[in-house]
């Protein structure tokens, strides 16, 4: 064996972007299983819980298996996520050599989206030389994908029961509540209703809902739309304020999105309807 040892380099893969999403959204992509799916690979037994361990599944070669091996190592909610990136089998060389890497997320709120910063350190060259190579091409293509994923999970979309009347609104709530007044107990035919609030300006409608009006207890109209079909509440418009629309929670096509913040007009609810008591409640509409 020649007396000169092999001359070993640890190398990191970089990627930095900057994508027009809000950190959450971004965060909600990379830490829900079935997004990582669409955007990388599908994950097994993952939770976005420091410990948990998850692997993929990728091609196998020579002794090794495919699998990678992860644990989540660090978690700051909408801010960074690591976890170890172990594979491979001490039996190749090239595509398959053992691999004990960490890779890193970074996400940092900038004035029209978020930066995205992927750091997958800790190969060693040569021997992992095959796998450094493909994978600072692949973690390119990964992040468009992340991109590409990213904008669709911003989009809130929903609508009745027969599908006759759809909604996609392309932004976040400006707010969320249960509502225990009479119209919105008369409309759900329990002892509450629960809504969803956005910007109109980001909604778009498809087919023919029919409305009907309420005098609400300010005295303002409000706008009830359903389906004509299937009779499902969908949406509720705003004479006062014409800039925001209002949809039934239930009419989402991912009701589990819905995180409601308050009551309102708990004045007017029922021993019977039980709500979270941690919630904050409003005898009619919070002040401002």
């Amino acid at each position: 064996m020649n007396d000169l040892a092999v001359q070993t380099d640890t190398q990191a893969i970089v990627v930095d972007e900057v994508f027009p999403h809000a950190p959450a959204t971004i965060w909600k992509a990379l830490t829900s299983g079935d997004l990582i799916a669409r955007w990388l690979m599908a994950p097994e037994g993952f939770e976005p819980v420091v410990g948990n361990r998850f692997t993929f599944q990728t091609t196998a070669g020579g002794k090794w298996d495919g699998v990678i091996h992860c644990q989540v190592l660090e978690v700051v909610p909408c801010e960074r996520f690591v976890y170890g990136w172990q594979g491979g089998h001490a039996g190749n060389d090239g595509y398959g050599a053992p691999l004990d890497t960490m890779v890193t997320w970074t996400l940092t709120r900038m004035d029209h989206g978020t930066r995205v910063r992927l750091v997958h350190s800790g190969f060693v060259l040569p021997k992992n030389e095959t796998a450094y190579r493909n994978m600072s091409d692949g973690w390119k293509k990964v992040l468009r994908n992340l991109d590409n994923i990213s904008a669709e999970s911003h989009l809130y979309t929903g609508g009745c029961a027969c599908g006759a009347v759809r909604y996609e609104i392309n932004g976040e709530p400006l707010f969320m509540n249960h509502c225990q007044c009479r119209d919105c107990q008369h409309i759900s035919g329990t002892g509450h209703g629960s809504y969803l609030t956005f910007a109109g300006d980001g909604v778009k409608l498809e087919g023919q809902a029919t409305h009907w009006d309420i005098i609400a207890d300010s005295g303002n109209v409000k706008t009830c739309a359903f389906c004509p079909t299937c009779g499902s509440p969908v949406y509720m418009t705003f004479a006062a304020n014409p800039g925001v629309f209002t949809v039934h929670t239930a009419s989402l096509a991912d009701p589990g999105r819905y995180q409601p913040q308050v009551v309102t007009y708990a004045m007017r609810g029922y021993a019977w309807d039980h709500l979270d008591p941690a919630m904050a409640k409003f005898d009619k509409m919070p002040p401002g």
